[in-house]
C-alpha cells in the first residue's frame, strides 16, 4: 500500500510510474500466498488425522468457507505470480526504447500504451491461472478442497505438458533472458552516453538526474532476474514427493518470489530521490496526525505539489 501511495503521489501520468504501479499490484497479489490460512488449517486442524479425513474434520459450513478462501487465495496469488514475470519485460522494453530511441520514444511510449501493456499482462495470464487452479487442487486431493482425485484426471497429461513446456518457460526462462539481456544493453548504452557527455561538459549534475528513472527500473529488473533464476533452477531440481524435505524446499523457493515481490518498495525509495522525498512526506504527515497535528509548513506544501 505504501508503494501505491508513493506512485500515486509521484503521478500516474508517467508511463514508467504506470508500469511500476501494475507491478505493485501483481506483487501484492503474489504475497497473498503467505496468508492462506485455509491451507494451514487443513494441515493442523482439529483431529489431526491428516490425511485420513482429507481435511473434512470441520463443520460443513466452516469447511466450505475454507474452501472458498483457499480457491480465492490460490487463484489470486497464482495470477499475480505469472503477471509478476510479464511486467518486468515490458519495463525493460520501455527502457530500451528510451535509451536507444530518445527522439521518437514519446511517440511509442505514452500513458495509454503503458496502461494497455499492463492490462494485457493481466489478461494474457488469466485463462491459464484459472485452469491451473482447477487441476492443481484436484491433484492435491489431500487438502480439504476435494475428496476425490479422479475428477479431472484425464486433464493431467495435458496440464503437465503445457506447464513444463509452455507455461513454465514463458514465466521463467523467457522473461529472465529478456530482462537480463535487455539490462545489459541498457547499461552499456547509458554508460556510453555518460562517457560521451563527460567529454563535452564538466557539469555532471544534469546527467545524473536524467538517469534516475532508468536506475530505478534497472534495479527493479535486476532484483527480478536474480530471484527468479534461483526459483527457476530450484523448480527444475526439486523432486516432487510428499516428504518434509520437499515441502521445505518448495517453501524456500516461494520465499525467493516473495523477496522479489516485497523488495520493490525499498528499491523505489533507495534509487529514486523524488520517490524517497514523497515517502518522507507521507511518513511525516502520518506522524503529525498521530501526535495531534500542527500546521503543515510551506516547504512541505510546495514539495507535495512538486
Amino acid at each position: 500500500m505504501m508503494s501505491v501511495a508513493i506512485l500515486r503521489r509521484s503521478g500516474l501520468r508517467k508511463p514508467s510510474n504506470i508500469l511500476l504501479f501494475g507491478l505493485v499490484i501483481a506483487d501484492s497479489m503474489l504475497q497473498l500466498m503467505t496468508i492462506n490460512f485455509s491451507e494451514i488449517l487443513a494441515f493442523f486442524g482439529p483431529g489431526i488425522k491428516y490425511p485420513d479425513l482429507c481435511g473434512w474434520q470441520y463443520d460443513v459450513g466452516v469447511n466450505y468457507f475454507l474452501v472458498a478462501c483457499a480457491i480465492a487465495f490460490y487463484f489470486i496469488s497464482t495470477w499475480g505470480q505469472y503477471v509478476n514475470t510479464a511486467i518486468p519485460m515490458v519495463i525493460t522494453l520501455e527502457r530500451l526504447l528510451a535509451v536507444y530511441m530518445p527522439m521518437t520514444f514519446k511517440k511509442f511510449v505514452t500513458p495509454r500504451t503503458a496502461k494497455i501493456s499492463v492490462m494485457l499482462s493481466f489478461i494474457v495470464w488469466l485463462p491459464w491461472s484459472m485452469y491451473y487452479l482447477t487441476v492443481f487442487n484436484v491433484q492435491r486431493s489431500e487438502v480439504m478442497e476435494f475428496t476425490s482425485d479422479a475428477l479431472h484426471i484425464e486433464d493431467l497429461d495435458v496440464y503437465n505438458i503445457f506447464y513444463y513446456y509452455v507455461s513454465d518457460i514463458l514465466s521463467s526462462w523467457v522473461p529472465i533472458s529478456f530482462v537480463s539481456i535487455g539490462c545489459l544493453f541498457i547499461a552499456f548504452k547509458v554508460r556510453r552516453t555518460l562517457h560521451e557527455r563527460k567529454k563535452l561538459t564538466a557539469k555532471q549534475e544534469s546527467v545524473k538526474r536524467s538517469g534516475r528513472t532508468t536506475v530505478t527500473l534497472l534495479t527493479t529488473c535486476a532484483v527480478f532476474s536474480l530471484t527468479h533464476i534461483i526459483y527457476s533452477f530450484g523448480n527444475y531440481f526439486t523432486q516432487d514427493s510428499p516428504t518434509a524435505a520437499y515441502y521445505l524446499q518448495w517453501e524456500l523457493l516461494n520465499t525467493a518470489l516473495l523477496l522479489n515481490a516485497s523488495s520493490n518498495f525499498f528499491v523505489y525509495i533507495a534509487t529514486n530521490k523524488r520517490l524517497f522525498i514523497i515517502f518522507k512526506q507521507i511518513v511525516s504527515r502520518e506522524h503529525s496526525k498521530a501526535s495531534g497535528g500542527g500546521e503543515i509548513n510551506l516547504l512541505f506544501q510546495r514539495s507535495v505539489n512538486f
